[in-house]
């Protein structure tokens, strides 16, 4: 007849070790300093891209005016939106194989391209045009620009650093339009892109 096994002793029982959390696996801690050393270099491009979103909003008359052409003028805003939209998982995908870093100096050469192809417009349809390179541009200035910043900062942190993104954004939606209404009551609507170009060398 098989004997019982003897019931374990408790005071014999391993200590239960610490639970598992893989988000904290090799994962270190980003500083204030550390993380304001590379917002501030992404923060220039972040904020042209979302500026100009809104910048044309208050010139467009003028710039319809100008050009002759009231009723594709919708277009000058519309184009600039749909191609930036489009280009933002096509530039996290090219970011994820060329490197991040890379495609975002690209986008900004696009960018600063669209800007001085809307500057020299002497039609509509060119404007467009060049607001939709614009667009294929900023996509990537927003998008890059935030997969930076996931690069340095581990998740556990993220949430405390919310604030510097919604400060850029708020500033780029409210000064849009300011800085359009501003240039147009002053100077030509054409300094509105152009300026892009000096800001853009500066921030590659």
């Amino acid at each position: 007849m098989t004997m019982p096994s003897p019931a374990p002793d408790p005071a014999h029982q391993p200590a239960p070790g610490p639970a598992f959390d893989p988000g904290s696996a090799n994962e270190r801690t980003v500083t204030t300093r550390e993380f304001l050393q590379i917002f501030t270099a992404v923060m220039l491009p972040m904020l042209m891209a979302i500026i100009d979103q809104t910048l044309l909003a208050t010139a467009t008359p003028v710039i319809a005016a100008d050009l002759g052409d009231l009723f594709n003028s919708s277009w000058i805003a519309t184009a600039y939106l749909l191609a930036s939209a489009t280009m933002v998982p096509v530039y996290g995908r090219l970011g994820d194989r060329y490197g991040r870093r890379r495609m975002l100096l690209i986008a900004m050469g696009v960018f600063i391209a669209g800007s001085l192809g809307c500057a020299a417009s002497q039609s509509m349809m060119q404007l467009i045009a060049s607001r939709t390179v614009q667009g294929l541009g900023a996509g990537g200035l927003m998008s890059l620009s935030f997969a930076l910043i996931g690069e340095l900062v581990p998740p556990r942190q993220r949430v405390s650093y919310q604030a510097y993104f919604a400060i850029n954004s708020m500033a780029g939606n409210i000064l849009g339009p300011m800085i359009g209404g501003l240039v147009v009551a002053h100077v030509s609507w054409r300094w509105l892109p152009a300026v892009n170009i000096p800001l853009g060398v500066l921030a590659t």
